[in-house]
Formats: C-alpha cells, structure tokens, sequence
C-alpha cells in the first residue's frame, strides 16, 4: 500500500506508450513497474511516471531472486528490427522503435498495409474476371438463341393468358404495313379455344374500315410461357396469310400486331367454329330445329369438299403447302362459308418443292402421306393425301379416320398397300377420287386443280333440285376454262342461295341418318418424329 508519507516496502513499476516495462533502480522508494494494480496519486508523485503499477512486497522478493541469476532471458529471446530488451521476472521485454511492433519487434505496420494492397489487388483482379466471364457467357446464350437485343425485356403476363405489351419496338414488316394495328385498337373477349402453343379469342378490332366501326374478329396469340420460337411461328404465320393474299376460301387477314409483343393474329371470325365440331354437331338432329344449318345432305358434302379443294388450288398455284391439312382446320361460317386456317405448319416451297419437317416436330399420322412418314418432307402432293383423309371426315360427319388402328401401328398397314375402305354415306365417285389421292408415287396423283375439277362436276350434279332465285354475275374466281368457270359461277350460286332453303326442305333432301355414322374415337394421332423413326426401325 501507498502511505501519505511516500511509498513504503513497495516498488513502483511504470509502462510506457508502448507498453513496455521500465524499472527505474532506486531504493525501498524505487519507482518500478508491475502488470497488477495501477499506483495511486502519491505513488505516481515518488515515481514520476505516468500508468505506474503496484508491485506487492512479495513479489520484490522474487526479483531479488531472479536478479541474482546469470542467465540473461535477451540473450535467448532477443529483439529484432533494433529493439531494446529488458529482462524481468526471467522474462524478455523488447523495446520497439517505430515503425515495428510485437512480441520480438518482428513486425512492421508497413509490411501489413503492403500485404493488405496486395490482398485487395487479388480479390478486385478475381472479381473483374468474373464479371467479364459472366458476360461473355450471357452474350454467348443470347447469340446462340437468336435473341435479339431489343427483346431485353421480358413481357409480363395475366393469369387469363392476355400477355401485356413489351416495350421493345421493332419495324414493320413491308408485307404487313397495311395490316398493322396498335394493341390498343384490339379488345380480347372470350376465348373460342387453344392447342399446344397457341390461344384464339374472339374480339373487335377498331380501326381497319373507313368508317372506323368495330369489326368482330378472331384473335390468336401465344400461350403464356412458351418458347421464343413459337412466337416466331406465330409471326411467320402472319406473315404467311399477308403473302397468301386475300381468296374466299382462305382465312382472311384482317389486321395483326407484329411491332412489338405479344403478336396478334386477327382474322375474321367464322360463326361455327372449325369443321371438325361443325360435322359433329350435324350428327346431333335435335339442335336442328335451334339452327337449320346443321341440317346436311350429300349436296352440301360436295360443296364443302369443294370449297376445300378451291382454296388448296390457289395455295397450291401459290407453291405453299399447307402441312396440316384436316377438318380442324377448315373453319365454318355463316351460309356455309369454307374458309383453310391454321398455316402453322405451312412453308413456301418454291425453291425446293417441298419441306423438310423438323426434328421433334409432331406429325399427325392419320393425316400424312408415306412420304412425310417416311422421308419427313411436306409436299403439295402430300397436302392431296391428306385432302382424300379430309374427306373421309366430311362424308362420315367427323368420323375418325382408320378407326381401329392405332396412330402407331398405322405405318406398317398403309406401306403394305393398306387403304381405308369406303363407308357407308360416301357415294362411289367420291370413293374413286380418295383412292387416286392415297397412291403411293406422289407423281401419280391428282393436282388440287384436277379435284376441283371433279368436284365442280359433282357438285354441278348434285345441285339440280335448287330453286336459284337470284342470278350472280359478279362473281370473278381464279379459275381458267369454260368448264371451270361455269363449275365455280354453278358453286358461287349453290353459297348465295343455301341461306334461303328453308329448314323443312333441308330436312326433307336426305339429311344423314344417326344410325349410319362413323365411330368418333378419342385416341392420341400426334407422334413427334423421332419416335416414328424408332417406329420405323423396329418395323424395318
């Protein structure tokens, strides 16, 4: 303990700046220095040192102790870098000159700033090769995707499946410059129906006459979620119906929006949906006292066929092939107008003549030629197969085609010579004309303009009981001939006159009877290619 009157049997110790110990050799009022408890205000006025420490009276008995031995603890534990060692209690204390610090003055503060900019030079140099890896990986994806740079932005969609507008512009087309509208002039209603990749709606569309009424439409657009290539197929189908151009029986372009998405397909709207659901429902003779143009007789099968055939001559002069020609995508309007939608899978074939189908696309087996199962090409002359399937399903009110044997299994039969048998409802000319469309050598089947031709014949006899009230001589079809003008005026006035016959007389000429139908089967006709030719190899 300190006394008033100075320190008594004590040693002061003190501890300078930089912590290290300093023992000043006096006698029993010595000022020293200890790590125990700091000295008070009388001690530090003995001392004159500032930060003193007590040191105990016993603890001077060991340094007496200690200080009577030889060995010397700098001499085994000695300072570096210029420092000062004293020896306590068998103990080294290195007294460091700045800039050097520690236990033996071994570090420098310089030493740790280099190791720290070295540190941060490594970890900054890593973090600029990842930033630059990663963009050279993003700009790699993007140019292997065909992404284009002003489609950055994502769109972002409802949960009705109505995407919202991107706000990445493109250009125009030139071929669809008259035809594109804003989003803004479209209003989406309910929706008509969908497949894999796409969704129509019926709507209105502002804009598209002079008198700036709204127009009822048909709108197809993207599913929400689907790849940017079926976008794409969507605006080259678009495009496609621009290039077409405007005929009777093909699905008019109305207006479409291809600026920016979502890409809207706008088309007119057909009453009675695809010909498919409109045979089916032909079948069903209580809803015809609701609607007297589900009533049906063989007449008004030629005539569709007809139609049909007329629409597919022009895409045929055209030098496009449809690749999916069926009664699904034949739509029905009002006074049985026959209008060929659904060019998804169409393609100009004029430098080649035909089309190569895509690994992983799916082909509709009942409806495809031997050549499209076989070689994977679409033809014009594999659009004529797939017009005789097509009239199956017309004469048969929407029976399904080959029923009985599976979409897999249909391969073997047809390459064995394998042909459906004529039904019950179809008349035997019509029969004649399946046949020569389903022979194997394309060369040797008929053009889509010779089966016009047929067919005007056809339909020439078959409309002899109609009471034409009116005469049409306006009417201007694509058509060369005599024969063929006449044929087509005889079909142009079988369309005008339809909506007059009343519901007795259609009743009255022979409407099909429910017993005699087809089979409606539900079965998967879809095969994706390389599974057909796995097919084709277990079979070979």
């Amino acid at each position: 303990m300190c006394h008033s009157e100075g320190v008594s049997q004590m040693l002061c110790l003190t501890v300078d700046e930089y912590n290290h110990v300093i023992i000043n050799d006096q006698n029993t009022d010595d000022a020293g220095c200890n790590i125990t408890e700091l000295c008070r205000d009388e001690c530090e006025e003995v001392c004159g040192l500032t930060r003193n420490e007590i040191v105990p009276p016993s603890l001077r008995k060991i340094m007496a102790l200690t200080s009577t031995q030889d060995i010397d603890p700098c001499d085994s534990q000695p300072c570096y870098n210029d420092g000062t060692c004293t020896s306590l209690l068998s103990l080294a204390f290195c007294y460091c000159e700045p800039p050097f610090y520690g236990t033996r003055c071994e570090a420098s503060r310089a030493d740790i700033e280099r190791k720290t900019t070295v540190i941060l030079s490594i970890f900054l140099f890593l973090v600029v090769c990842v930033i630059l890896l990663e963009l050279v990986i993003f700009l790699r994806i993007r140019f292997c995707t065909g992404i284009r740079n002003e489609e950055k932005e994502n769109i972002s969609c409802k949960a009705e499946n109505i995407c919202e507008r991107s706000e990445i512009e493109t250009d125009v087309d030139p071929l669809l410059k008259n035809k594109e509208v804003s989003h803004d002039k479209v209003i989406l209603r309910e929706m008509l129906g969908g497949g894999e990749f796409g969704v129509v709606y019926k709507g209105v569309v502002h804009g598209i006459n002079r008198n700036n009424e709204e127009v009822i439409c048909a709108v197809k657009l993207a599913k929400v979620g689907v790849l940017h290539e079926a976008k794409e197929d969507l605006l080259s189908e678009i495009k496609l119906l621009a290039d077409l151009g405007d005929h009777r029986n093909i699905l008019s372009l109305l207006a479409c929006c291809s600026r920016e998405e979502p890409y809207y397909l706008i088309t007119e709207f057909m009453k009675y949906g695809d010909l498919l659901t409109f045979l089916r429902k032909c079948r069903k003779m209580n809803s015809v006292d609701k609607d007297p143009s589900y009533y049906i007789n063989e007449a008004k099968q030629v005539f569709i066929a007809f139609e049909i055939a007329n629409g597919m001559a022009y895409i045929e002069e055209k030098r496009f092939c449809h690749g999916d020609l069926a009664a699904r995508n034949i739509l029905v309007g009002d006074n049985l107008k026959i209008k060929i939608s659904d060019f998804g899978l169409a393609d100009d074939i004029y430098t080649r003549g035909y089309k190569r189908c895509e690994v992983g696309q799916k082909i509709p087996i009942k409806w495809c030629s031997l050549e499209t199962i076989l070689k994977g090409i679409c033809t014009s002359q594999g659009d004529v197969w797939s017009f005789a399937v097509l009239l199956y399903e017309v004469f048969t009110l929407g029976g399904t085609p080959y029923p009985g044997i599976p979409a897999r299994y249909l391969v073997s039969q047809l390459r064995r010579g394998y042909r459906m048998e004529q039904t019950e409802n179809c008349p035997d000319d019509i029969y004649e004309l399946m046949l020569s469309c389903w022979k194997e050598d394309p060369n040797d089947r008929p053009t889509f303009h010779a089966i016009r031709e047929q067919l005007d014949d056809m339909l020439v006899k078959k409309s002899d009981y109609l009471e034409f009230e009116q005469e049409d001589e306006t009417y201007n079809d694509t058509a060369e001939g005599d024969h063929l003008k006449r044929a087509s005026y005889m079909s142009n006035i079988f369309y005008q006159n339809f909506k007059y016959q009343s519901a007795e007389k259609q009743r009255g000429e022979g409407a099909t009877a429910v017993e005699r139908f087809a089979p409606i089967l539900e079965e998967e006709n879809d095969i994706e290619l390389t599974e057909l030719e796995a097919i084709l190899q277990i079979e070979h």
